[in-house]
């Protein structure tokens, strides 16, 4: 497996080597901008005076100039504000956009805050404000609008003005084509890493434009009571843990990346009443990889080393992994991807036997509604279980009106200890959004059931088992993600029928109430449970009666404070069923989660 390792190793250098070899004008010489060429350019502002192109895109027809970024300053006494140091006026026409029901008006206009603008130039180069939108406005700065001079002697860095604010072509800029959407699918699936330079990042600390460095602090507070449902045995517990993450991303050809983070976490128990959680320090390398992208073909990419595999729902996964990655989204509306897992130092040493081969392929009804097909292979070096299971999937996500449904489907085909795998699994449900101004109600309904085995002496397993990568976490309808089977259970989909329904608002913008209600059955009444939280033994259901009972979690989210803080609860209750008699205490969890980012 080492040699398999050195050759990609080698391949990755042999690519890095041929993309400095290609390197040669800067892309943006081929637009050859002129007088009335019309343009969307995406950026930043500089504090010299000028607005430098991260990417820059031809429009078909010239067009008045749209601005999108950050207010720099506001006069009130003129009814002026300052945006890519261009001073907008306002008057009695101008239209503020916000929110269906809501009212804006200039005193809603403060520094700091996103707006996008649509924009008027006289001919005095005076700019007038026609339209501004103050609610739910991108990160990213962009700039639409005609040029009105050039200057290029193809020398970078060049610039084209639009009503004399300066636009600044480096070799860093990238050009888009407007005929494909490879940059707007590599945002997505690359996030930070899918710029061509560190420039423009809003956190952090940019090195030398190639390097951007960062770090984040998370702390959680957890408190559990009665996880062996009864008042018998000793479970209760109460700690913290720390966790402090660093990471740096290399910028360093157009095509080519770099992705290093670590991890130091530690946990310190208060009160414990039983042995599950010690207290450990660990510093682990969470990522460590080199994205390949658009390299050669258009829209191909390779991702090598520890990575980070995910999904929408963490149903399939959510840890981080050793792999060799490929990815193509070259042909619009569809994302295929194939991966090679194979695990040199796990996260988890449950992982340490596992090799997995991984391929998936997205296709794009439209650009909120997604279909996937999936599948996984796994081998097992453990011979004890023998254990070759494949996973055959199918996916669905998106938004129709004001629902936001989704689908998750699977079959498990192989072998485990001998056993033929026959086994099936669903989850259903949609998030309806009522569009009621200031709280955004939002309610959740949903139903997943995983097959489960009704004759463990027979040659065929159906018994659904997840994939042991999933994680289980989503938002439903509001901001902060939490187990989504119930964060006291947290059951594996195996043997499960869960039933969940739950409500949420959305008090302040960016902050969010949800409160979430289950009710758990087996699909075949069984004394053995997969996945959960509880003390299991003695927490474990008696196998005379499939009905496990039910919980209530309540979600609570604050807005991200001073640009940096994101404050987050979750208090759980399950109440036991017959199922789990005769230990038929209720279990509760209180959770505080803080997130800082610098």
């Amino acid at each position: 497996m080492n040699k398999v390792w050195a050759l990609c190793v080698v391949i990755l250098t042999v690519l890095s080597l041929a993309a400095k070899a290609r390197a040669a004008d800067p892309e943006y010489f081929k637009l050859d901008p002129k007088t009335g060429d019309s343009f969307e350019i995406e950026g930043y502002w500089d504090s010299s005076g000028f607005f430098v192109a991260i990417d820059i895109e031809r429009l078909p027809e010239p067009r008045r100039p749209k601005l999108r970024g950050p207010i720099q300053s506001v006069n009130s006494a003129t009814r002026t504000f300052v945006v890519f140091g261009r001073t907008l006026s306002v008057d009695d026409k101008t239209e503020f956009l916000q929110e269906e029901g809501k009212k804006s008006s200039f005193a809603d206009l403060k520094a700091g805050i996103k707006v996008e603008i649509s924009c008027s130039v006289s001919d005095d180069r005076t700019w007038h404000a026609r339209k501004i939108r103050t609610f739910d406005v991108k990160e990213s700065s962009k700039i639409k609008g005609t040029v009105t001079a050039v200057s290029m002697d193809r020398n970078p860095p060049d610039s084209i003005v639009i009503h004399d604010l300066v636009v600044l072509l480096t070799t860093d800029t990238d050009v888009n084509d407007p005929s494909s959407k490879i940059e707007e699918k590599e945002s997505e699936l690359f996030q930070e890493l899918s710029g061509s330079s560190a420039l423009g990042m809003s956190d952090g600390v940019i090195v030398n434009k190639n390097v951007h460095l960062s770090a984040e602090y998370r702390q959680d507070l957890l408190s559990e009571s009665d996880y062996d449902l009864s008042s018998t045995f000793d479970s209760d517990e109460s700690n913290t843990q720390f966790d402090f993450r660093a990471r740096a991303l290399g910028f360093w050809t157009p095509q080519i990346g770099t992705h290093a983070e670590f991890r130091l976490r530690k946990r310190v128990l208060f009160m414990h009443e039983h042995d599950r959680f010690p207290d450990y320090a660990k510093v682990q390398v969470i990522e460590l990889y080199a994205l390949l992208r658009n390299f050669v073909v258009p829209g191909l990419a390779f991702k090598i080393g520890r990575q980070e595999f995910d999904d929408r729902r963490e149903w399939l996964f959510d840890t981080y992994m050793d792999a060799a990655r490929v990815y193509y989204y070259g042909v619009p509306g569809i994302v295929v991807q194939a991966a090679y897992i194979d695990h040199i130092h796990p996260i988890s040493t449950k992982y340490d036997t596992w090799r997995d081969v991984y391929a998936k392929i997205d296709l794009e009804i439209t650009d909120v509604n997604v279909v996937s097909a999936v599948v996984i292979s796994r081998t097992d070096s453990d011979e004890l279980r023998n254990r070759e299971p494949v996973w055959w999937g199918g996916r669905y996500h998106g938004e129709v009106s004001y629902l936001e449904p989704w689908l998750d489907a699977a079959v498990i085909k192989g072998t485990d200890k001998g056993r033929d795998l026959d086994a099936w699994a669903v989850d259903a449900g949609t998030v309806v959004r009522f569009p009621v101004p200031d709280l955004e109600p939002t309610l959740t309904i949903s139903y997943a059931v995983g097959s489960g085995d009704d004759n463990r002496g027979d040659d065929i397993d159906h018994r659904f088992r997840q994939t042991g990568y999933e994680d289980n976490f989503d938002k439903a309808g509001g901001v902060v993600d939490f187990p989504y089977y119930g964060s006291v259970l947290n059951p594996e989909l195996s043997n499960l029928k869960i039933t969940t329904v739950g409500a949420g608002i959305q008090p302040v913008k960016g902050g969010s109430i949800d409160v979430i209600y289950h009710v758990y059955s087996q699909h075949f009444a069984d004394d053995d449970m997969k996945g959960t939280d509880l003390v299991a033994p003695p927490a474990l259901p008696n196998g005379d009666s499939p009905d496990l009972g039910s919980a209530l979690d309540i979600i609570l989210g604050s807005p991200k404070l001073w640009d940096h803080l994101r404050l987050s609860a979750v208090i759980g209750f399950l109440y036991p069923g017959p199922g789990f008699e005769p230990r038929n205490q209720t279990a509760t969890q209180w959770k505080l989660n803080a997130r800082v980012g610098f």
